[in-house]
């Protein structure tokens, strides 16, 4: 059967939970095994109905290791996973985000995200390493790992460099890396946000995509706007300086800029917005 880990300062589950002016300090150590489900935040792990999340701080590092090929895991500097019409408002990370295995999302501020997401800031560098033999599905941001439907998501940035590495060999690994979402759902807004970190990303075995962005790895119906990429993009396959690839007739770039180096090892594959649409 599959067993729920949940891991968080304050909750490691909380449903209506109000929580403001809070800091966390103390580095933790998750551990997710056989065919588990995780959710670990720097508060919470997972949030839902109405929980607000505002003008907290955390200064602890995560450290996870995710060790089985089933685990599901969120990561995130906040809350591991948000449902819901959750708002996580005005809070900041500067605690280093790490994790060993497969975590499918993994943000500075939130692993996988709805509701909204304003005025956040991520300062501290996010590591992910899986193994290459178990078909990872990884999804890194700066701020969210993956942008569930119809979050909006405002005024945040990220100075922390965001890495992943598929370390061996094996079936085809699916990656979306960027410098504020890994990964959007359709309908997500992305509104006047900055990433001034380093995005880069390298794998030894076979990638069904492998999508790096200075905003988002990978932009599935969704919006981006007034948006800003001063960091370094650098991936074997598709690279972008805004997006890595798009999908979806109605995803919308409009107004971003890019002022970051774009590093591909393959040239059709790199572009200074947008890498393949």
């Amino acid at each position: 059967s599959t067993k729920e880990v949940m891991y968080g300062a304050i909750a490691a589950r909380a449903e209506h939970l109000v929580l403001k002016n809070c800091s966390v300090d103390a580095a933790s150590s998750v551990l997710i095994t056989t065919s588990s489900y995780g959710c670990v935040g720097g508060f919470v792990g997972a949030s839902s109905g109405d929980t607000v999340i505002e003008n907290c701080v955390n200064h602890s590092a995560l450290s996870v290791n995710a060790t089985d090929a089933e685990s599901t895991t969120y990561i995130g500097g906040i809350i591991g996973l948000v449902q819901d019409h959750c708002s996580v408002v005005s809070c900041v990370n500067d605690g280093m985000i790490g994790c060993e295995g497969v975590s499918y999302g993994v943000g500075g501020i939130v692993g996988y995200g709805n509701g909204r997401i304003e005025n956040c800031t991520n300062a501290s560098s996010i590591s992910v390493t899986a193994d290459g033999k178990n078909s990872p599905s990884v999804r890194a941001g700066g701020i969210c790992g993956i942008a569930g439907y119809n979050l909006s998501l405002l005024s945040c940035v990220n100075t922390g460099n965001v890495t992943v590495m598929i370390k061996t060999q094996g079936n085809s690994s699916a990656v979306s890396c960027g410098g504020i979402v890994g990964y959007t759902e359709s309908g997500c807004v992305i509104v006047s946000c900055s990433n001034y970190g380093d995005i880069s990303g390298d794998t030894l075995g076979a990638v069904t995509h492998f999508d790096f962005g200075g905003i988002v790895g990978t932009l599935e119906n969704a919006t981006i706007r007034n948006c800003l990429n001063h960091g370094n993009i650098t991936s074997r396959f598709w690279t972008g300086g805004i997006v890595g690839v798009t999908n979806g007739s109605d995803s919308l770039i409009e107004n971003c800029l890019n002022l970051g180096t774009i590093s591909g090892t393959y040239t059709y594959s790199t572009a200074g917005i947008v890498a393949d649409y």
